[in-house]
Parts: structure tokens; C-alpha cells; sequence
């Protein structure tokens, strides 16, 4: 997909990702503890990835999607 200077001021990817992977967990239902438990990922680290946080590491991200058995292409 390509963005215009414009599209991208207005377009939030990351909180489109928090969204996916908070509603993927909710599917397989798995609680933020649970997912804890299975990626190995910190509560307070999946908390802040569910909202949208930027401040989460590619390899932090790689484990969570992974663990809910997503694929993440970047481009």
C-alpha cells in the first residue's frame, strides 16, 4: 500500500497491529496472563503492544505474533 504525505499523518499502523493481535488473542481465548505464559512476553509488555505503544522491540513483536500463530509481513 502506498500513503500520501496526508494518508500517513492520519493513519496509526501500529495501533491497527495493537488491534489485531489483542483481537486474534481474545479468539484463541487467551487472557494477557496467559499470553504472558506462552510468549514468554511480559504482562506489562503485552499491555503496552495491545495499545498501540511504539516503544516495542521487532523482537518482542516477532515472539508475541508467533506465539498467536500470525504472520507479520513489513513493508
Amino acid at each position: 500500500m502506498v500513503y500520501t504525505k496526508k494518508e500517513f499523518e492520519t493513519i496509526r499502523p501500529l495501533d491497527e497491529l495493537a488491534e489485531l493481535i489483542r483481537k486474534e488473542r481474545k479468539e484463541q481465548k487467551l487472557t494477557l496472563k496467559g499470553l504472558e505464559e506462552l510468549s514468554g512476553v511480559s504482562y506489562s509488555t503485552l499491555a503496552k503492544l495491545e495499545s498501540g505503544d511504539d516503544g516495542i522491540n521487532l523482537k518482542t513483536l516477532k515472539q508475541v505474533v508467533k506465539t498467536l500463530g500470525l504472520k507479520l509481513w513489513i513493508e
